[in-house]
């Protein structure tokens, strides 16, 4: 049997079709809420194989155990604060086998905290502390699991069989901070539909650009819309399209200001959630987009991005730049690449074609059937 720990995420539903479609009838996936207490499902429903589980209600976590026997295998979707020991409290009980589905955040996140790795820029990389309710959430899980909370992802790492994501790097950084019998295993949830994107190669008029994919404090907006302020001082840019229809809404509000004051003439946001044709047909209609992550992050709207022929900007110690390149990707440098206005201007239509064509085959059929026949 595999036992899923997931969040409420709109990922998962993806996951539970394909989980289902290669080991039909093999699938259980518990929902961990967001509230302790309460179980309402926002991108999820419950059913056959989906389970709420709010972690503040013994019963419910016990259900988990009720479900399991040894020999099943454990799968950890997100390695959230909240799931790592819901993970620990199995594996006391029963001899089961470990896969991280990794995301991002669950691995780059805890490094952060700990001073290993760094995601912001300059003054921002100063996080405010924990507020106190999520402080008194940790204490009451902590007692409650017999385990301390802040730790509990540390040790589910030191005690996992099993790394699943495409990105080789990230299993590197991973192996590189912590101490863990871990091997790597490729994975990834492929997007609905992406491989049957129709594009159209055509010549787009200069000056129509994407900044990152969300209102995360880790895109690090400030060091991205500053700098297109200096290059663009003759104002021949037409329109930055920043997306900021998910994320932190006081995040959203300070990116507003900062676009505004400092792109008046072009910056143009995305705040409300539009409908999947309409979001990516304006997308399409730009020439280049910058992520200003310093770590693989909105990895899915890059590969998408690719597949239209917008030429993307990465910065350089973000590994998913180093992938892409030794993917064969054309894949350009936030810091090296970016000098002048010009450098946004559209890819020529080879290389456009070169990178669509290398994201068919990195999301194929074919492709879809290797990763799942290997993942366990």
């Amino acid at each position: 049997m595999n036992i899923h720990i997931t969040n409420d995420d709109l990922f998962i539903n993806r996951a539970a079709e394909l989980f289902e479609k290669y080991y039909p009838g093999e699938n259980l996936f518990f929902v961990i809420s967001r509230k302790l207490f309460r179980t309402r499902l926002k991108y999820l429903e419950a059913g056959d194989i989906i389970e709420p589980v709010a972690i503040g209600r013994p019963d419910h976590v016990r259900k988990i155990k009720r479900k399991i026997q040894d020999g099943d295998r454990l799968f950890i979707h997100y390695l959230s604060a909240y799931n790592a020991p819901i993970a620990l409290w199995i594996l006391k009980r029963v001899k089961i086998e470990t896969y991280w589905i990794f995301f991002g955040s669950d691995l780059y996140g805890l490094l952060h905290e700990k001073g290993m790795y760094t995601l912001l820029d300059g003054s921002a990389g100063k996080d405010p502390g924990k507020s106190i309710i999520r402080q008194m959430k940790n204490v009451m899980l902590s007692l409650y699991f017999r385990t301390n909370i802040r730790t509990s992802r540390e040790r589910f790492i030191q005690q996992l069989d099993h790394f699943c994501f495409w990105n080789h790097h990230d299993y590197r950084l991973m192996k590189r901070f912590f101490d863990t019998p871990a091997d790597h295993r490729s994975f990834k949830y492929f997007a609905n539909g992406l491989v049957d994107q129709e594009v159209k190669l055509e010549s787009k008029k200069p000056g129509r650009i994407i900044v990152n994919h969300s209102a995360s404090k880790f895109g690090n907006h400030e060091t991205v819309i500053e700098y297109l302020r200096k290059l663009d001082s003759e104002k021949q840019l037409q329109a930055v399209i920043t997306p900021l229809s998910y994320g932190s809404p006081k995040t959203r509000g300070r990116i507003m200001q900062l676009g505004q004051n400092c792109l008046p003439h072009c910056f143009y946001p995305i705040t409300n959630f539009l409908p999947a044709e309409t979001y990516f047909s304006m997308l399409s209609q730009a020439t280049a987009a910058i992520f200003g992550h310093r770590r693989q992050e909105g990895s899915g709207n890059v590969f998408r991005l690719l597949a239209m022929g917008i030429k993307v900007f990465l910065r350089k110690d973000n590994n998913l730049l180093q992938y892409l390149r030794e993917k064969g990707y054309h894949i350009y440098c936030f810091e090296k690449d970016l000098q002048d206005i010009s450098d946004l201007f559209q890819l020529d239509e080879k290389k456009q074609e070169h990178n669509r064509k290398l994201v068919y085959q990195e999301f194929s059929y074919e492709e879809m059937d290797n990763v799942f026949h290997k993942l366990i």
